[in-house]
């Protein structure tokens, strides 16, 4: 991801009418409670933590050095004598530094399916963290362009990255495991005194695949030339488009030919990249799991995480964490000191959740005016500098922070069909109103 423009995740697909309902829509029943309690103030189900005052300092956990994350991948995965440059010219890859150099890479062997993988999850995430950090800043210009811009201090996650498996689907199209260790996460929060933290990522499990091949019909020009199969008092006929008759063996062999397929390298402009989230899984519990183990584990900390992006790849995948965070809140063992942040998406004149169980949601417009496109990764960032001064504005404890966040925020609503539901949706408008009054009345 090294274009502040370029979408997180890129979802390259029009996404219907349908689909997007899915997607713009939180249960009814989930979405209300939700609302009714964030409306009444209704504290739901979480993990007590003991009375902390919160400080306005801020760390980012991010990918700031994601080329040490190659390097070693390389070291662990190819011989001494390997040659990188070698391997991207057989692959036909003349740049390998761009997104767009390295779709057209073919490669020939499972050794270079590795390295081009690790190419591609090197360019998505080589400006992540630098990008982040510049949302906060741009947030923090925004709400109080009187004052001096905060830069938040920082700590490179990279070491947490770990590769796994590699796998191929049935027509060749190669996906990588990734995963972000909790434990190298939880060090580094061990060892950070600041007291917001900033987690634009998902901890565990997630994968990228790169869409080379596609299956596609073997005689396209056949699509409007079926044949019909007529049966008139207990006597079948069969004719060609055109009318002719022609025998049963014609018609059957006509009709396999309209549905035969074959698998056709694609175009380097049709080939896409599609990073599959780990909120939009099997893996959403376990994953969630480890975030809010870290949370618990640093009572005297406020968690500013993502909430996950929507990705196409065979059908619309929405991250939702909903049941699984149910199920930690009914074990009581969901922190208060952790927030998830979401982001509202727009397509095709429907407005909705890009996924679904988040605390609060940063609309993708605004995004977009700070020069970011809607991505929860961005998302964060803005709530977590938000945060901040609400903090310094004299919120000092977790319930006190996030009473405060909230009252920055609007009732957005959505259909599910017919029925409307609310999400809480960051008002920019609310928060520069308020640092302006805060900051005349000091």
């Amino acid at each position: 991801m090294g274009d502040k423009n370029s979408e997180i995740p890129n979802i390259g697909h029009k996404i219907s009418r349908r689909d997007f309902l899915k997607l713009g829509g939180a249960t009814a029943a989930g979405a209300a409670i939700g609302y009714v309690a964030w409306r009444l103030g209704i504290k739901l189900e979480t993990s007590g933590l003991p009375e902390t005052e919160l400080k306005p300092s801020v760390r980012v956990l991010d990918f700031f050095d994601i080329d040490q994350a190659k390097d070693k991948y390389l070291q662990d995965n190819f011989p001494s004598n390997f040659s990188e440059e070698n391997s991207w010219q057989e692959m036909g890859v003349s740049d390998p530094s761009t997104r767009e150099g390295l779709l057209k890479a073919v490669p020939k062997d499972e050794s270079q399916v590795k390295l081009l993988m690790m190419a591609l999850f090197q360019q998505r995430y080589q400006n992540h963290g630098k990008d982040v950090v510049a949302v906060m800043e741009k947030v923090s210009g925004l709400v109080n362009p009187d004052k001096k811009t905060v830069i938040p201090t920082r700590s490179s996650i990279t070491g947490a990255v770990e590769f796994g498996r590699l796998e191929y689907d049935e027509i060749g199209n190669p996906t990588i495991h990734v995963t972000l260790s909790s434990d190298v996460v939880d060090r580094l929060v061990s060892e950070t005194p600041e007291s917001v933290v900033n987690m634009s990522f998902e901890l565990g499990d997630f994968s990228l695949t790169y869409s080379l091949y596609d299956r596609k019909l073997k005689y396209p020009e056949m699509g409007r030339q079926g044949p019909s199969k007529i049966t008139v008092g207990g006597k079948t006929s069969y004719r060609d488009y055109q009318g002719n008759d022609i025998t049963e063996e014609e018609y059957n062999e006509i009709s396999r030919k309209m549905n035969e397929t074959e698998i056709e390298l694609l175009n380097p402009s049709e080939r896409d990249v599609r990073f599959i989230d780990g909120y939009a899984g099997d893996k959403t519990y376990q994953n969630l799991q480890k975030l809010t183990e870290i949370a618990r584990k640093n009572p005297e900390k406020m968690f500013v995480a993502a909430g996950g992006n929507p990705t196409y790849l065979k059908g619309l995948k929405i991250p939702d964490i909903r049941d699984a965070r149910a199920k930690l809140e009914e074990q009581g063992l969901w922190p208060e000191n952790l927030i998830i942040v979401g982001f509202q998406a727009r397509e095709s004149g429907f407005v909705g959740q890009a996924s679904y169980g988040a605390d609060i949601y940063v609309a993708d417009k605004d995004l977009e005016e700070l020069g970011f496109s809607g991505a929860s990764s961005y998302a964060t960032p803005v709530v977590t500098e938000i945060t901040r001064r609400v903090v310094y504005a004299g919120s000092k404890t977790h319930k006190q922070a996030r009473e405060g966040l909230m009252a920055l925020t609007q009732a957005a609503e959505t259909y599910e069909g017919s029925e409307k539901v609310y999400y809480p949706l960051l008002d920019l408008g609310k928060v520069k109103n308020s640092f302006a009054s805060s900051s005349q009345s000091q």
